[in-house]
C-alpha cells in the first residue's frame, strides 16, 4: 500500500530542504573598464573563498554560481546551521573585503544577502532597500540584507555583532521582512 504521503504515482513528496545561502555583488562595477572588471571578478572570488574558509564550509560542500562578472551566489550544506554560520558570515565578510581593499587602490563595495535559495537572494540583493543603504552609508564596504526567515533562525545574535534595521523589501510578487546590517559595532 503506497504512503498516504505519496501522490497517485507512488512516489513520496520530496520535503524541501532549508539551506541558508548569500549573494555577494559588486557595487559600481559597470563602472569600471574592462580591465579593472576582470581584476574584480578575481578578486571576488578569493574574498567569496576567505568568507567560506573563515565559516569553516568545505566549497565543494557549497553550490555555487556565477551570475555575471560581479555577482557570486553560494548556496551552502543543508547541514549548515543559521545560527552559527549567520554571524560568522557577516564578520568574515566585513574582514574579508576589508583585508581585500587594504592591499589595492581600487576599493571594492559589496551588497550582500543573506538567504534561503537564489530566489530569494536575488530579490534581496537587487532590493530597494538595499541599493538605498548603499547611498546612505558611503563609508561601508559592505551591506548586507538578511531574510526574515534567515534572521529568525539564527535567533539571538552574540552582542558584537552590529546592529539590525527591519526593513520591508517587496515587487509585485512578493513582500516580506528582512534586516538590514551595515558592519560590526
Amino acid at each position: 500500500m503506497p504512503s498516504p504521503l505519496a501522490d497517485r504515482s507512488g512516489i513520496p513528496p520530496v520535503t524541501p530542504v532549508f539551506r541558508i545561502g548569500f549573494v555577494v555583488e559588486v557595487v559600481g562595477y559597470e563602472l569600471r573598464t574592462a580591465a579593472q572588471q576582470d581584476d574584480v571578478e578575481h578578486r571576488l572570488r578569493t574574498v567569496v573563498a576567505g568568507i567560506l574558509g573563515d565559516v569553516r564550509v568545505d566549497p565543494e560542500l557549497a553550490q555555487g554560481t556565477d551570475i555575471g562578472g560581479a555577482r557570486v551566489v553560494v548556496l551552502l550544506p543543508a547541514t549548515a546551521d543559521p545560527a552559527r554560520v549567520l554571524p560568522g558570515l557577516l564578520m568574515a565578510a566585513a574582514n574579508r573585503l576589508a583585508q581585500d581593499n587594504a592591499r589595492f587602490r581600487d576599493r571594492l563595495r559589496l551588497r550582500m544577502a543573506i538567504g534561503s535559495g537564489p530566489e530569494e537572494l536575488n530579490r534581496l540583493v537587487d532590493s530597494d532597500p538595499l541599493r538605498m543603504a548603499v547611498a546612505r552609508y558611503p563609508e561601508a564596504d559592505v551591506l548586507v540584507l538578511v531574510s526574515g526567515t534567515v534572521h529568525a533562525e539564527a535567533g539571538r545574535l552574540e552582542p558584537g555583532i552590529g546592529r539590525f534595521r527591519r526593513v520591508v523589501v517587496g515587487d509585485n510578487e512578493f513582500t516580506g521582512v528582512a534586516w538590514l546590517w551595515v558592519g560590526p559595532d
